[in-house]
């Protein structure tokens, strides 16, 4: 029997916050929950719909627009400290996993999404089974330019500075295929003078306090969960030396590497907000391995 990998969305309310998501797959396959990075511009859709077929052919996959992007519902006062906005997005995702009846859910996070995931494992560790990510931050690093640009664009929000800013996040974006498509449709949405309301409120919450999203290497240490991490090594947004990796002896580090699956995959053209886009079917291979039991 073939299985359906269709993509469908539902809105979906959990601790009186209302997601919209994008779902696919068998709801009695192992969970997989898909958080987006925070360009200017991202939504699940953005960041995971070329992922989400292949993923569905093993597990149900859900992918919400997270708190703040796309077409989930912003509650009323707007958070008003990036901590507060991500602390929203925690319970936006448990109250999803509740409302569709997953008590534990593989993560998939990245960039800001890796933020959040790492601040989910620390609050609820026993609802999170194996974590993947992805060009994450939630760890001590420089500003880039690169960054520093992201952060600043809704001060010109031009359609140059966009696809400047759209092209640092690939390795080489002239060869990286549909990226001015990508960049046109982003575009649009970033700009859409409703989600630029709340849009900019929230990238100027980012660049006043981006720094307090990183976890301590205490939490990080304590955490159970087998973690796989999937960083470019070209990566001008989050550096891929700058990780969110407990302390590790190097010797135990090097063994860990050197592992099929260990805690670091370096991927020579993998862009920040861009998870393995320009070859999807080798990312959704890469977690659905890493994911099976």
């Amino acid at each position: 029997m073939q299985k359906d990998t269709t993509v469908r969305e539902e809105k979906i309310t959990g601790r009186g916050l209302t997601s919209h998501t994008l779902l696919a797959g068998d709801p009695s396959k192992p969970a997989v929950l898909l958080l987006h990075g925070a360009g200017p511009g991202a939504h699940a859709g953005s960041n995971w719909l070329h992922l989400m077929p292949d993923l569905a052919e093993n597990f149900f996959v859900i992918a919400p627009d997270l708190i703040g992007f796309g077409q989930s519902v912003i509650p009323d006062p707007w958070p008003d400290n990036v901590m507060a906005w991500i602390g929203t997005r925690v319970e936006q995702c448990f109250g999803l996993l509740d409302t569709l009846g997953i008590e534990k859910a593989h993560v998939v996070g990245n960039s800001m999404g890796g933020a959040l995931t790492l601040q989910m494992m620390s609050e609820e560790p026993d609802r999170i089974d194996r974590v993947v990510l992805m060009g994450s931050i939630g760890a001590p690093g420089p500003r880039t330019p690169e960054l520093a640009r992201l952060l600043s664009f809704y001060s010109d929000p031009r359609p140059a500075r966009y696809r400047q800013l759209m092209h640092s996040f690939a390795h080489d974006a002239d060869k990286f295929e549909g990226m001015e498509e990508i960049v046109n449709n982003r575009y649009k949405i970033a700009t859409d003078p409703e989600i630029m309301k709340t849009a900019v409120a929230m990238i100027d919450s980012m660049k006043q306090g981006i720094e307090t999203l990183n976890m301590p290497p205490s939490i990080l240490s304590k955490l159970p969960h087998k973690v796989l991490i999937f960083h470019g090594r070209q990566d001008r947004i989050v550096p891929s030396r700058y990780q969110p990796l407990p302390d590790r002896a190097p010797a135990a580090r090097r063994a860990l590497r050197a592992r099929p699956f260990g805690p670091l995959v370096a991927a020579r053209a993998l862009g920040c907000n861009a998870p393995d886009a320009g070859n999807p079917l080798r990312g959704a291979d890469l977690l659905s391995a890493f994911c099976k039991p």
